[in-house]
């Protein structure tokens, strides 16, 4: 079994949930301009997951399982800001990419009971 995330974003939203369009810089200095700011960010997120079960039960009728799941991160990030006007008159343009390995979840010790109508499972991972 594969899990995929797709996650796209044209927008930052700050701690107050207001939508950030540029930097602030008055803030700082009054005769600073605000500069306009573009984001674009694009991930994957890919955890492929294997499951073994055993043909035998155990503890009432349970059926032992174990478990492995690597995850792949990967992330391109490009912001725009907008510096014309100011006394640096260009645009400033970020790409960033990210991509790699990160947590592995592991299961050793699953039990998992089958009923009728119902299916109980017990995982232990790190």
């Amino acid at each position: 079994m594969v899990y995929n995330v797709l996650p796209s974003s044209n927008t930052y939203i700050n701690r107050e949930g207001d939508e950030v369009t540029g930097l602030n810089l008055n803030d700082l200095n009054p005769n600073l301009p605000d500069i306009p700011v573009e984001l674009e960010m694009k991930g994957l997120a890919s955890v492929p997951t294997v499951f073994w079960a055993s043909s035998f039960t155990l503890l009432g009728g349970a059926r032992y399982m174990a478990s492995i799941s690597p995850t792949f991160l990967a992330s391109d990030i490009t912001t725009v800001a907008d510096l014309s006007g100011t006394r640096f008159d260009t645009t400033a343009i970020v790409d960033a990419s990210l991509s790699g390995f990160t947590d592995l979840f592991v299961v050793p010790l699953g039990l998992s009971w089958g009923f009728k109508s119902v299916d109980v499972a017990f995982l232990y991972g790190f």
